[in-house]
């Protein structure tokens, strides 16, 4: 990919995931209130459910996403930064897919399943392919970036809601 191809994708990728917070912003809070009795019970008191929860979490991966992507366009040549940057892409891509998961489990409409199929998993199937096309990663990393991503959205949830176990 161009230079400014990439650099276009960098820059368009934290605002079209801020979509998907949106989404999850707008709906979560009401669907929460009408499903918390089909949530299995160890979630019950788990998730948090907060409009500010959700707005703060929202803004901060967005802040996060745009920080790497900055560092990207700046220090191209940088691979350690694409490989964050990947690696929270790759947190989107399992957030979306249980966001697809919790809508088959719960027969339809879940918060944030609709951008998830429209944005979040092309969006990052996108942005990891022209990764590896242009070079910046290979998919040997995906090897570890898989599992770091999932710990990353893992950790990011929890540090985002320990304040509301407090």
């Amino acid at each position: 990919m161009h230079e400014s191809g990439m650099h276009r994708l960098l820059i368009a990728t934290p605002i079209l995931f801020a979509f998907h917070e949106l989404e999850e912003y707008w709906t979560a809070l009401p669907w929460l209130r009408q499903h918390q009795s089909a949530l299995p019970k160890f979630l019950r008191g788990v998730i948090p459910a907060s409009a500010d929860f959700i707005l703060i979490a929202g803004v901060l991966f967005f802040v996060v996403f745009a920080g790497v992507a900055a560092c990207i366009i700046r220090n191209p040549q940088s691979r350690v930064f694409y490989a964050v940057f990947s690696v929270l892409v790759f947190a989107r891509l399992e957030n979306a897919l249980g966001h697809v998961a919790q809508s088959v489990v719960f027969r339809g409409y879940t918060p944030g399943v609709l951008t998830a199929l429209l944005i979040v998993l092309p969006l990052s199937v996108v942005v990891l392919r022209d990764f590896v096309k242009s070079g910046a990663i290979s998919t040997r990393l995906f090897a570890w970036m898989i599992p770091m991503g999932l710990i990353a959205q893992v950790l990011a949830v929890a540090l985002l809601a320990w304040p509301e176990f407090t």
